[in-house]
């Protein structure tokens, strides 16, 4: 965060942590009705919370119920990655589709799910269309 390496930092004798930490933020709209739940640069957060385990899966799963925000067993999944981590986002929507969720992407991650043998719909960017209908 602070733009040096924790080398450059002099911390002598760094130990990286045996867990993963993982902070979210807690959005409690329910707490002011009529309140705008569109986010701005504030985000209008009123805490957080942190999920600690030994891999990230359990820790963001904690941070989730620990915000009140329960993780989703079925639905739809959108997803739109950057090229140079496509390759790697393919087995991660092969697991969501072994979950039974359905996926939509953008084109460029859609086509690289395709070519996998992945089902799923294109979904435009705001910039294309009207980014609400999936094909």
């Amino acid at each position: 965060m602070s733009g040096k390496t924790i080398a450059e930092l002099g911390v002598k004798d760094y130990k990286a942590p045996k867990h993963v930490s993982v902070k979210e933020s807690v959005f409690p709209f329910n707490r002011f009705p009529g309140v705008d739940t569109v986010l701005g640069p504030e985000m209008k957060s009123t805490g957080e919370v942190m999920g600690i385990d030994k891999d990230f899966g359990t820790a963001f799963a904690k941070s989730q119920i620990a915000a009140w925000s329960p993780l989703p067993l079925a639905g739809t999944v959108f997803l739109s990655i950057k090229n140079k981590d496509k390759r790697r986002a393919v087995f991660v929507a092969k697991i969501l589709t072994d979950l039974g969720f359905r996926l939509v992407a953008t084109e460029g991650t859609a086509q690289a799910f395709a070519n996998n043998g992945l089902e799923v719909a294109v979904v435009k960017k705001v910039a294309e269309g009207d980014p609400t209908s999936w094909t």
